[in-house]
């Protein structure tokens, strides 16, 4: 499990994901991410052993009626259960996720309590307890504060800045106005050459 320091150190959300995705899968025989979005929940990318195809998982879309993901997602904490809804198409695509194994494990990755991703993992027909993943816990800690980190930098990045005085005796400037979008671009491809 990694620590927070190399949380803290990511660079993006990208990286804590991945940070998140390595750390279940030294747990667990397969781990995927899936991104939350309005309707649906997106395949990013998955780490698993060689007998499971995860090919097709940054193509994946589960629609967001699956009972088990939106409990993680409401309530914004992990649980292991059955990955099914009853619905012959939606379990076809969760069969991408989790084969045919007993239970699955589902982290829900947050910033704030706001479910970001969705950490979906299993041992394949091997089940298992919360106890023995139950150090993947603080990793959703240090996930959430390394995101709290980055939405805070982002934030202070595009806040307005005051004005700065500029001193400009030794050097022109110059300032037009273009009237549309085709002008503009004229101009820049103009200034260019």
């Amino acid at each position: 499990v990694k620590t927070l320091d190399e949380y803290y150190d990511a660079l993006d959300r990208d990286e804590v994901f991945a940070l998140v995705l390595s750390a279940a899968r030294a747990r667990l025989r397969f781990a995927t991410l899936l991104i939350v979005q309005h309707d649906h929940l997106h395949g990013w990318r998955a780490m698993a052993d060689a007998e499971f195809d995860v090919t097709a998982i940054p193509l994946l879309e589960v629609p967001r009626t699956v009972p088990l993901l939106e409990s993680v997602i409401a309530s914004s904490s992990p649980t292991i259960g059955k990955l099914e809804t009853g619905d012959m198409f939606v379990d076809g695509l969760l069969e991408q996720i989790s084969g045919h194994a007993p239970a699955v494990l589902v982290l829900p990755v947050s910033v704030r309590m706001h479910v970001l991703a969705l950490i979906v993992g299993h041992r394949g027909g091997t089940p298992f307890t919360y106890g023995e993943v139950a150090d993947l816990f603080p990793v959703l800690a240090n996930a959430d504060t390394a995101l709290d980190r980055l939405a805070t930098v982002r934030r202070q990045s595009a806040a307005p800045r005051g004005r700065t005085q500029v001193d400009t005796a030794d050097y022109e400037v110059e300032i037009s106005f273009e009237q549309d979008h085709a002008a503009r671009r004229a101009a820049t491809v103009s200034h260019r050459e």
